[in-house]
C-alpha cells in the first residue's frame, strides 16, 4: 500500500551491494525520507553508502516506484 508520494531529486541509480539488484536513490528537501542514502546489511553489519542526503532525507527503492518530472526531479513512491 502507498503512503504518499512525494517529489525528489534522483541522486543515485545502480545495482545493490547484496541483493544485486538494480535500485535508484532519491533525495528529499524536507525529513520524509527513510534514509540519509546509506542502508545497514543486517547479516554482515556493514553499512553501505549509496549517495548523500541528510538523515531521513534519502529513501532508495526498485525504479518501479519513481516516475520522472523533468530531467532531474521525480516522484518517489514510498510504500508502508
Amino acid at each position: 500500500m502507498c503512503r504518499f508520494e512525494e517529489t525528489g531529486r534522483l541522486s543515485f541509480c545502480g545495482t545493490h551491494v547484496t541483493k544485486g539488484l538494480l535500485r535508484v536513490g532519491v533525495s528529499f528537501d524536507e525529513p520524509i525520507g527513510l534514509n540519509d542514502g546509506s542502508l545497514g546489511d543486517k547479516n554482515s553489519g556493514r553499512v553501505y553508502r549509496y549517495f548523500n542526503a541528510e538523515p531521513q532525507h534519502g529513501v532508495i527503492c526498485d525504479p518501479s516506484n519513481i516516475w520522472f518530472v523533468d530531467d532531474s526531479r521525480v516522484i518517489a513512491r514510498k510504500r508502508s
